[in-house]
């Protein structure tokens, strides 16, 4: 269980970043139902983007970061829905900072990218597009705080992040950061 004001805050930081199961289950984030130990350990490790500093202040210093997660499991088993809330969790944790450029030692005009890749361009937009847009559009975060512009499979917020749904039949994200 999770306590409402268990929140982090750092000098890096210019919103108070809630721990992962307060951003997942509490009512005034995402408001979720319970995920299962599976999708939570995915959701847990897509989601580790702060340095050793940050993931210890939010209780996450056991959780390795990647720089590429790919979900391999069976039809039906919500590798879309999943990979929209990992997306969504990024975007959340990457706006709290104040410069993830600076952050991640990037120019400060630099875009950040997310990218989820789907098999085809019906399941990139109708499946994950679909649950990651309901998912921001829903969100009182999100809402109350930051504007954010909707076109084809793109979405853009503040600070220069962006996110896309691309298909593996596209060669167009390549160089995608």
């Amino acid at each position: 269980q999770y306590k409402s004001r268990d929140r982090i805050s750092t000098d890096i930081f210019s919103e108070k970043t809630v721990k992962l199961d307060e951003w997942l289950y509490g009512k005034e984030f995402m408001g979720m139902e319970k995920l299962s130990p599976m999708q939570y350990e995915a959701v847990r490790v897509g989601v580790c983007i702060y340095r050793e500093k940050e993931r210890e202040l939010l209780g996450e210093q056991d959780v390795q970061r990647v720089d590429e997660l790919v979900l391999q499991w069976g039809k039906g088993s919500g590798k879309d829905w999943i990979s929209a809330i990992v997306m969504t969790t990024v975007a959340y944790r990457l706006l709290c900072l104040k410069s993830p450029q600076e952050y991640y030692r990037q120019s400060k005009v630099s875009h950040i990218d997310l990218l989820n890749m789907a098999y085809s361009g019906f399941q990139a937009d109708q499946n994950f597009f679909a649950y990651f847009q309901r998912m921001i559009e829903t969100n009182s975060w999100f809402l109350g705080k930051y504007r954010f512009l909707l076109s084809n499979a793109m979405v853009v917020f503040e600070k220069n992040i962006r996110a896309f749904s691309g298909n593996s039949y596209e060669e167009s994200f390549e160089g995608k950061n």
